[in-house]
């Protein structure tokens, strides 16, 4: 499933921290099995990019990763900072976040 599907399905109707927390939870699980775990950025554009230079492009993962961040980031302000900096999926979506921002500055 789609991680932005499986967080908004995992949080439920009332988007409570908890349910939120508990998404994001879910959603790490499922990241790092079928991902697993990135060191630092140049390590997210290895994986979650195709090419090089001004012919990388964004690939499938990585758009999911930002589509999960999408659904995910108006609740970034209210989450627990030890939350923030255990959980893979919300260190990379920061990391791909400001990844994406840096090639659009480059355009």
């Amino acid at each position: 499933m789609y991680l932005s599907e499986l967080f908004l399905l995992s949080a439920g109707e009332d988007m409570s921290m908890e349910n939120v927390k508990k998404a994001v939870d879910i959603c790490n699980g499922e990241m790092l099995q079928r991902m697993g775990e990135f060191q630092n950025e140049e390590a997210c554009c290895l994986y979650f990019f195709d090419g090089s230079g001004e012919e990388r492009r964004i690939n499938a993962a990585g758009q999911e990763i930002l589509d999960f961040w999408d659904v995910y980031r108006e609740f970034d302000e209210e989450m627990e900072q030890t939350m923030k900096d255990e959980s893979e999926i919300l260190k990379v979506g920061r990391w791909m976040c400001s990844i994406r921002e840096n090639d659009i500055r480059r355009i």
